[in-house]
């Protein structure tokens, strides 16, 4: 019993000294395995710190080699991946300020610090060669300039020469000019005596042209009064008697508008000829006035049918007073067997349209049987013969107007000259509107008679109830 319990005991130290065994192995390996694994953990740490100091160095030497000019990747590669620190941004900083300054004129890519050198080498000896060609031009300059001067110098030489020269020569011209001086001096003084002389005669001669204009202006009034005169007493001598009637009515068809006339071809009569029908017992119809009171229609030959005989047309009727077998006709244009002359001057308008009628009159006066000697067209220029003693009137239509600033002069000048030249010839001056109611004429709308017994063909002259003629033509 007493070694069992030994053994017991024994076995129970002996499993104590082995858990305290193994427990002591296994805190030693625990302690060994943490060790280890702070050690590992270190390790890892130090190995990531040099990775990230490995690329840092990397990306510093990347940095170096770009501006060395010696990176594949270029300088805006670096620097998309790197962001510079401490001395590297210092450093950083002065090369950009280095590329700034001195890298005018490389390309993007190019700026480096050998492309920079490079690039200075090359400024450096374009300069020398620049300062070595002004150096070249400042020599042959400064030669130029001595050879100029060398040359001013000869010149300003011969200069002096020649300015002594040239006063010798004009200290004898002074001498010359004294003595030219003096004589003119004399001659001055004679010229005066002279002029004084020259005055009293001309403040004589004067006098006398003063007389001589007072007598001959008095001459002039006196001729000019003689041909005012002579002239009145021309145009009284040459002016028409519109009392002698240049015709008469022999036949009225009041049904057509038609009338007949003891005028024809022999007395020189046209178609178109327009003349003023007046009563039979009309005693002077001189005056215009008159006119509106007198006439009783205006009449244009429509054929002419023989030697003394013709039909016309009646324009401007009066139903009051109608015209009858009997009546006389006038008309200043028109004499039997004999050509009328006239003038015409100034601005004629007839209808107030703003449009001249100038041509409308001469048309008139010409198949009426007249002659125009000379126009004076809107122009100022004048187209004819100009006005001689054989020109019975001056045809005037309104004055011209002057206008402010001088315009129109010529047309002015060319209108008193014509008004003088008809005074000087006996021409009668008339104005345009007293003439063409003398001649009868009014502008008018030709109308056809289509009424009961009328017709286009009745309208035509001598259409209907003609009066008897005798063997030579003539009415009865």
């Amino acid at each position: 019993m007493a070694r069992s319990d030994t053994r017991l005991h024994i076995a129970l130290i002996a499993f104590i000294l082995l858990t305290i065994m193994f427990s002591v192995f296994a805190f030693l390996f625990y302690r060994q395995a943490s060790d280890n694994m702070a050690r590992a953990d270190s390790a890892e740490d130090q190995a990531l710190a040099a990775k990230q100091a490995m690329g840092v160095a990397m990306n510093e030497a990347n940095f170096v080699r770009a501006m060395l000019g010696e990176s594949e990747l270029g300088m805006e590669a670096v620097m998309s991946t790197y962001v510079p620190e401490g001395a590297m941004l210092t450093l950083k900083t002065q090369f950009d300020q280095d590329m700034q300054e001195l890298g005018e004129g490389l390309p993007e890519g190019e700026l480096n610090y050998p492309a920079i050198a490079r690039h200075l080498v090359g400024k450096i000896k374009e300069a020398n060669e620049q300062q070595i060609a002004v150096n070249a031009q400042t020599a042959t300059t400064l030669q130029e300039q001595a050879d100029q001067v060398t040359a001013s110098k000869a010149a300003e030489d011969r200069a002096n020469t020649e300015l002594e020269s040239a006063k010798a020569a004009y200290a004898t011209e002074v001498a010359k000019h004294e003595e030219d001086r003096k004589q003119l001096t004399a001659q001055i003084d004679n010229l005066d005596k002279e002029k004084l002389k020259l005055s009293k005669e001309k403040e004589d001669i004067s006098q006398l042209a003063v007389e001589t204009e007072e007598r001959l202006q008095a001459d002039i009034e006196r001729l000019d009064n003689q041909i005012e005169n002579v002239s009145t007493e021309l145009v009284k001598i040459t002016r028409p008697n519109f009392e002698v009637p240049d015709g008469k009515i022999v036949s009225v068809n009041q049904k057509t508008g038609r009338v007949w006339l003891n005028l024809g071809s022999a007395d020189g009569l046209r178609r178109q000829t327009s003349f003023s029908v007046y009563p039979s017992d009309t005693i002077g119809v001189g005056d215009p006035d008159d006119l509106k009171v007198k006439v009783k229609a205006g009449i244009v030959v429509t054929e002419v049918l023989g030697k003394h005989f013709a039909v016309a047309r009646i324009t401007d009727p009066k139903i009051a007073n109608p015209i009858h077998t009997g009546d006389i006709i006038y008309s200043p244009i028109f004499h039997p067997g004999r050509t009328i002359h006239v003038a015409i001057s100034g601005v004629i308008d007839l209808n107030g349209d703003g449009r001249s009628d100038l041509d409308l009159v001469q048309n008139l006066i010409k198949s009426s049987g007249g002659k125009v000697d000379v126009v004076l067209r809107e122009d100022g220029t004048t187209v004819g013969d100009g006005i001689t003693t054989k020109t019975r009137f001056l045809v005037v239509g309104d004055e011209p107007e002057i206008v402010s600033g001088g315009g129109g002069t010529s047309y002015i000048e060319a209108y008193s000259s014509l008004e003088t030249e008809a005074k000087r010839n006996g021409a009668l001056k008339i104005k345009v509107d007293d003439l063409l109611n003398f001649m009868g004429w009014s502008s008018e709308v030709r109308i056809v008679s289509l009424g009961k017994g009328g017709s286009p063909a009745a309208d035509s002259a001598g259409a209907l109830e003609a009066p008897a003629r005798g063997d030579d033509g003539s009415a009865f």
